[in-house]
This record gives structure tokens, C-alpha cells and sequence, in this order.
């Protein structure tokens, strides 16, 4: 349970990094568990955040080190405690844009519309052989890129064969869809 003047992790990306619970809403107890709207106070953030040192917000507890029983018998527990800081209508304040989303469905459009001119111009045009090509593309052409895009991000090295190998099978698929058409 987290009591009053707790120092709680920030577990969005408003730019908060540490808050300190002041009070709990709802009931007038002094303790608060996960699921609890609680006022807070922010200790630490970023300069560039949505949510500035000092500033007083709402936030709802989303993890606690004391454990959590639930209706099977077993227990779940964290390692930190944890809040997601909320808006004046009681939606979290740090939610992201679908811009990438968007983007990210048309350059997928542009890699379908991309390999379609390609297997018209070369031939391709049984599921296996879609495939094939398909499974080419994104092992030659998309995943290099990605792996470059990773290496000058300085993400590591497991991520970048994660994000290749989705690549690589979202292009075979990609192939086999377009040569049923």
C-alpha cells in the first residue's frame, strides 16, 4: 500500500520521472493501492515534459511493491511503485498521437503498391513464388534499412534482429497476399 508523502515512479511519458503522493481521493484512509486516484505532487522531470517539477496532479496507481491477492490464491507484486499521471477528465495525460500509426500504414501501402510493379514486371505470379520474393525484399531491402535506422539510434542489437525479422515476414506475407489477387 502506498501511505502519505510516498515517492512514487512515473510510469507514462508526460516527462515526470518522480512524483510524492499528497493525498488519496474517495475514501478517507491514508493508504492507497493500485487502481486508486491519489493527488501528487511532481519532484522530478524533464525539461522538456508536459508535466512540470512542482506542479500538483492526479494520477491512478498502476503498480505497488506490497502484494496484490488475487481470486485464484496467487500473488502479484512488483518491483517499484508506479502512477500514470491523468488530465482533468481522468484520461492519462501522456498519450501518444496516432500520427505514427498513420504513417506507418501508408509506407506499408507504399512496400504492397512497391512489390505489386515489381511481380507484374517480372512474372511472379503463383502464392509460393510471391512469397519467395516477398521474403527477399524484406531481407535485402527493409531490413538493412532498419538495421542502419537501429545502429545510428543506438538500440540494441536484439531489437534490431526483432524488428528485421518482422520485416522480413511481414514482406513474405505481403508477397503471398498480392499474388492471390
Amino acid at each position: 500500500m502506498i501511505q502519505m508523502l510516498s515517492r512514487l515512479e512515473v510510469a507514462d511519458n508526460t516527462g515526470a520521472r518522480r512524483v510524492r503522493m499528497i493525498r488519496r481521493l474517495g475514501q478517507l484512509t491514508d493508504t492507497a493501492g493500485v487502481g486508486d486516484i491519489i493527488i501528487c505532487s511532481v519532484k522530478d522531470s524533464t525539461p522538456d515534459a508536459q508535466v512540470k517539477k512542482g506542479s500538483v496532479c492526479r494520477a491512478v496507481i498502476v503498480r505497488t511493491v506490497a502484494p496484490i491477492r488475487r481470486a485464484d490464491g496467487s500473488y502479484l507484486r512488483f518491483d517499484t511503485n508506479a502512477v500514470v499521471i491523468l488530465d482533468e477528465n481522468g484520461n492519462p495525460k501522456g498519450g501518444g498521437s496516432p500520427m505514427p500509426f498513420v504513417l506507418s500504414a501508408i509506407c506499408m501501402l507504399l512496400v504492397a503498391g512497391m512489390m505489386r510493379h515489381i511481380f507484374a514486371m517480372s512474372g511472379i505470379e503463383s502464392v509460393a513464388k510471391g512469397a519467395y520474393a516477398g521474403l527477399g525484399i524484406g531481407l535485402f531491402f527493409i531490413a538493412p534499412w532498419t538495421m542502419i535506422n537501429n545502429a545510428y539510434g543506438m538500440r540494441p542489437f536484439k531489437l534490431t534482429l526483432i524488428d528485421g525479422g518482422y520485416s522480413a515476414i511481414g514482406c513474405l506475407l505481403i508477397g503471398a497476399v498480392l499474388t492471390l489477387f
